[in-house]
């Protein structure tokens, strides 16, 4: 199953920077929810509805969307721990690259939590202003 999960995390993760909603709809449960912790603009706890309207976002704000460079995967139990880089640039010009951390869990084979960990400054800086708000 830890194989396995690393796939579908690495599939998520591609989808959702790329603003592929169908793909990312079929690797996740329908009660996903994603956790940003902190106090950034950006910090926050995500339903399933507005997962998808920020990976939507990403074609309409970036040049490529963004590309996904994992640097590190574990995997055990329920869980899959990655670490990557993304790469962007948005439309008006502005390098967007940031360093990640997330964790996922797991349900029947589909992601149902993800808590990310990044620069948050970056992300509130280049991509605060496009994103849904917070709830």
């Amino acid at each position: 199953m830890s194989e396995a999960n690393k796939k579908t995390a690495e599939k998520f993760m591609v989808a959702l920077s790329s603003g592929d909603v169908d793909t990312l709809r079929s690797v996740s449960t329908s009660d996903l929810i994603a956790i940003t912790p902190g106090t950034a603009a950006l910090s926050d706890e995500r339903s399933h509805e507005v997962i998808m309207a920020s990976a939507a976002v990403f074609p309409l704000i970036t040049q490529n969307g963004l590309r996904v460079e994992i640097l590190n995967m574990t995997a055990e139990g329920d869980r899959v721990a990655m670490q990557w880089n993304g790469h962007s640039t948005m439309k008006d010009g502005t390098e967007y690259n940031n360093h990640y951390h997330n964790l996922f869990f797991f349900r029947d084979g589909k992601v149902c939590k993800m808590v990310e960990y990044c620069d948050l400054v970056l992300a509130d800086r280049v991509l605060g202003q496009y994103l849904p708000p917070k709830g």
